[in-house]
């Protein structure tokens, strides 16, 4: 927990956009202690006491350099500035650029991780990885809503837990290639997944390729 919450720490120093994934590495080493017959409160406090540790070193360093106030105002004063909402049509005219950007290209990857969302909660095997997945998801939609400006940029951190997710529908499929399947049925998995990652690739050619 202390580990993780120095490294969720060093995610908000380096971009303060990721303060709602803090939330969720903290709620995540809550939810784990609990089924691990740990103290709860005790693990949630000292991954949120750790995520602490980075900002209040780099803090404590900058104003020993006598450099406090820039980074202040970089680290505190500019996010929650940058954070107010713009107008209601910036707002609906970024969506209307930004979403169909990636929900275009990454259509492939929103579908597997859709499957992979409603296989993983109704199989025992995936149910644990589909709900932190979920929330992970959850947590990062929060943080690509934070001061609602909606830049294509900012949806980059959905595609973590929609990897997972997407994932965990791999692995479902997987279970279709048992032996004593017909040879279609043990390809059918490789080809989807094949087709997913061809078509996503694709649709990004102008940038990858």
């Amino acid at each position: 927990a202390a580990w993780g919450g120095c490294l969720l720490g060093l995610a908000f120093l380096t971009k303060q956009t990721a303060a709602p994934l803090v939330a969720c590495g903290i709620a995540v080493a809550w939810l784990g202690a609990r089924e691990h017959g740990r103290s709860p409160a005790r693990t949630a406090l000292t991954c949120g006491a750790a995520a602490c540790l980075p900002a209040l070193g780099a803090a404590l360093v900058l104003a020993a350099a006598g450099s406090f106030e820039p980074f202040w105002f970089w680290t505190v004063v500019y996010p929650l500035s940058y954070a107010a909402a713009p107008a209601p049509g910036s707002i609906s005219a970024t969506l209307r650029e930004g979403l169909p950007r990636m929900l275009g290209a990454m259509a492939p990857l929103w579908l597997l991780a859709a499957a992979g969302g409603l296989v993983g909660l109704r199989s025992p095997r995936l149910q644990s990885a589909a709900r932190l997945a979920l929330l992970w998801l959850a947590f990062a939609a929060v943080a690509v809503a934070a001061g609602q400006r909606f830049r294509p940029q900012h949806f980059l951190l959905l595609l973590p837990p929609a990897a997972l997710l997407a994932g965990l529908a791999a692995s479902a499929l997987a279970s279709l290639s048992r032996p004593g399947r017909s040879a279609a049925r043990r390809a059918a998995p490789l080809g989807i997944v094949g087709l997913a990652l061809v078509a996503m690739l694709w649709g990004d050619r102008e940038l990858l390729l």
